[in-house]
């Protein structure tokens, strides 16, 4: 099922996203319980064609790159924002602005559900 204004990518995000996934079907987004000291972190991973699970929910970032997302992570990613930052000093890093979060810890690598 397409996720249409479900997670927000601006659209230096979806530029990054559609670089990275070249020769791929798009990059995975998941939620990795375990993880830190909040207990989850998000995860990005490239995904090939024989790698889409039957059910994913995706959601369409242009030139055939779609970020894809099992449906028990879109009920938590649900109103996140994903942006593409770049500092004064020409470093890039995706931030996402997730509403669901309970917290996060203290260097911002985890985040509590």
């Amino acid at each position: 099922m397409e996720l249409k204004g479900d997670i927000i990518l601006t659209e230096a995000a979806k530029e990054h996203f559609q670089k990275q996934a070249q020769g791929y079907a798009g990059v995975r987004l998941s939620i990795l319980g375990g993880k830190g000291c909040g207990g989850s972190e998000y995860d990005f991973a490239l995904v090939a064609a024989d790698q889409v699970r039957t059910g994913d929910d995706y959601i369409d970032l242009g030139n055939g790159v779609r970020m894809f997302v099992d449906p028990t992570d879109s009920i938590k990613l649900f109103g996140t924002n994903i942006d593409l930052i770049k500092d004064k000093v020409g470093n890039t890093r995706l931030e996402l602005t997730n509403p669901n979060e309970l917290g996060q810890c203290g260097c911002g690598k985890s985040v509590t559900f």
